[in-house]
């Protein structure tokens, strides 16, 4: 658990980049990516480079491909813009990224409960997201999900009481205590609780089918217009 998906993006970035490590992100990235990634540029000299979309508004893996250096430990990509709307296909990202022996972040705050994804399907290293969008949940819940090969690298960025281990004035190694310091909004993370239940696979359809019907009536009612520019893909893409 996070507080909130600001608190799970900067334990991702900052948990796993070290002085002079290089990153791969997108310039449609949230605040709560692009400003901990210029504060590792300005205080540990961690090279980012920064993506832009395609026409259709996607950072394709290609592109992240042809990015990569031997010093890339990161590459942090939203699963959707909070702006556009744009999907991007962040499990052929990550495919690349793992190929390559790098480690893939995914900002999921627009698509959780919106999107299905089977994480262990994927090479989606960490996943991170607020509680109080998608999910439906209370404000100030968050979640974060660590891979096998990201649990081996990523450190805490925040140590403190567990509840486990108190004689000992080492952080817990062990998940989740490792990350879980203090205590955390148990009220909100119950409401999360309650909100998941109510979150089935028929339901996540049905919200991405009436979307669907609302984004291609409005794009076939303003495509005709010549002066009105549409961003991003067709709803057929």
């Amino acid at each position: 658990f996070t507080f909130n998906g600001t608190d799970g993006l900067n334990q991702a970035i900052l948990g796993v980049c070290r002085p002079g490590d290089h990153v791969i992100t997108s310039t449609w990235e949230h605040n709560s990516v692009l400003r901990p990634l210029r504060f590792l540029e300005d205080r540990f000299q961690v090279e980012v480079t920064r993506l832009d979309p395609n026409a259709g508004g996607q950072v394709t893996p290609d592109a992240v491909k042809q990015a990569l250096t031997r010093k890339t430990r990161l590459v942090i990509i939203q699963h959707a813009s909070n702006v556009l709307g744009v999907v991007q296909p962040v499990t052929e990202i990550a495919d690349v990224v793992r190929a390559h022996g790098a480690l893939c972040a995914i900002d999921a705050a627009q698509t959780a409960g919106h999107r299905c994804i089977s994480l262990g399907d994927t090479a989606i290293d960490l996943w991170i997201t607020s509680g109080h969008k998608g999910f439906g949940g209370p404000l100030g819940t968050g979640l974060m999900y660590v891979g096998p090969r990201a649990e081996e690298q990523i450190e805490p960025r925040r140590w403190g009481g567990t509840g486990t281990h108190s004689e000992d004035d080492r952080q817990p190694t062990e998940m989740p205590d490792r990350f879980e310091s203090g205590n955390f909004n148990v009220p909100g993370l119950a409401g999360l609780g309650a909100a998941l239940s109510e979150l089935t696979d028929a339901v996540l359809n049905q919200r991405q089918q009436h979307e669907r019907e609302l984004i291609t009536a409005l794009w076939d009612q303003l495509a005709p217009c010549p002066a009105i520019t549409l961003y991003g893909p067709s709803p057929q893409h």
